[in-house]
């Protein structure tokens, strides 16, 4: 089973970002967008709720996690180099974890 840990990991690695900022508060862009991608990504791949993905990315409330939803598959829909890379993170997350 993929664990919210896994795709923290390996979106991390994609973006250059440690899992502390994506559980912080900090709302730059930097950080913000991996974040989003990640709570996507939670959401596709683990059976959370929105509250529990929500609660693991630094307590937030689970309407926050909906609009990142909501943003990530409107844009997966209009431009493909972003659906390309969703479909990249989910392929190496699926794998990392096959392999252990």
């Amino acid at each position: 089973a993929i664990r919210i840990d896994d795709i923290l990991e390996i979106v991390c690695r994609h973006f250059g970002a440690k899992v502390g900022e994506l559980q912080s508060k900090r709302r730059s862009q930097s950080i913000v967008f991996p974040r989003q991608i990640a709570m996507f990504l939670a959401r596709q791949l683990t059976e959370l709720s929105l509250g529990e993905i929500g609660g693991f990315f630094g307590g937030r409330d689970h309407s926050t996690v909906v609009y990142a939803l909501d943003k990530m598959e409107r844009r997966r829909r209009v431009d493909s180099d972003f659906s390309v890379t969703i479909s990249d993170l989910e392929n190496r997350i699926r794998l990392m974890v096959e392999g252990n």
